[in-house]
């Protein structure tokens, strides 16, 4: 992340005679370097083991992380992760590792999904939403690995930010194509991989330690089954910093190019709640 503030080395250089300066001015110890300001709440202390959470609670979603392991929690630190996530249209269980960092956050993990509306359905060219919404057959449930790769890259006062995610469905019955929920698309499987890039801007306070945050995503998402009929997706992004534990975030992506016609509604990737934060050991343990 950006450093808000910088480490200055004051040096004075004063020609004075001799025998003109007192012992008191010669006892002036040098000026100290001015410490920066934390990039956020989370940086200062040193590392340790911890347990720490995070929950967010959106509109039609609620999800909840918990992580243990060593370094500086919400910060850099390595160790599994689980979270649990329900929305009104699927659930999902996740286990993994992670090694994370302000600029680089790397995981690897098995997600286990239930649909509560949709089925495994036939493979073809291109699909509708009513196709998606076929009703008669089992809800589709299945398991997943995936790989992701995100990080952000400090520039012209804001930041670049990056994520790539590899999944590999392992159990669907064979010959299926099944709407993958996470990523809100079709996918002939078992392969999907996920690519997004965009930008984002501090608007208000110092940046990296609170205030607003708006930019823009572009999500391109690769179906190698379906023989290079990719979904791009574009839209806006933002971030409120409201307390040191508590944040407002935003996004959502819409369907500018894609091999299906699902609608508005299905083929948009979206976002919006409240998260929360907490951890063992920090400095200031409150609510909100």
């Amino acid at each position: 992340m950006r450093c808000w503030g910088r480490r200055w080395r004051v040096a004075a250089c004063v020609v004075i005679l001799a025998s003109l300066a007192t012992p008191a001015a010669r006892a002036q110890p040098p000026s100290e370097p001015v410490e920066p300001p934390p990039r956020s709440y989370w940086e200062p202390g040193r590392p340790r083991l911890f347990l720490q959470s995070r929950f967010d609670i959106g509109l039609n979603f609620g999800k909840g992380t918990v992580s243990t392991g060593y370094g500086l929690p919400h910060w850099i630190w390595i160790g599994p992760e689980v979270f649990a996530i329900s929305t009104t249209e699927f659930g999902a269980i996740y286990g993994g590792v992670r090694a994370s960092s302000p600029i680089l956050d790397i995981a690897f993990g098995y997600r286990n999904n239930y649909s509560y509306r949709r089925t495994f359905f036939a493979p073809r060219d291109t699909y509708t939403k009513h196709d998606v919404d076929e009703e008669g057959r089992p809800n589709a449930r299945y398991l997943t690995w995936e790989l992701e790769l995100s990080g952000l890259v400090p520039l012209f006062g804001g930041y670049a930010i990056w994520a790539a995610d590899l999944d590999k469905i392992l159990d669907a019955p064979p010959d299926v194509a099944v709407y993958e929920e996470s990523n809100r698309v079709i996918v002939d499987t078992p392969w999907l991989l996920g690519l997004r890039a965009g930008y984002l801007y501090p608007i208000t306070g110092n940046g990296g330690n609170g205030g607003i945050k708006l930019g823009a995503v572009v999500d391109y998402v690769i179906q190698p089954n379906r023989m290079g009929k990719n979904t791009i997706r574009v839209g806006p992004i933002g971030l409120i910093t409201l307390t040191d534990h508590l944040e407002i975030l935003g996004l959502a992506t819409f369907t500018v190019a894609s091999p299906d016609d699902l609608g508005f509604f299905l083929g948009t990737w979206a976002v919006a709640c409240f998260r929360y934060k907490w951890a063992t050991g920090e400095r200031h343990p409150h609510f909100p």
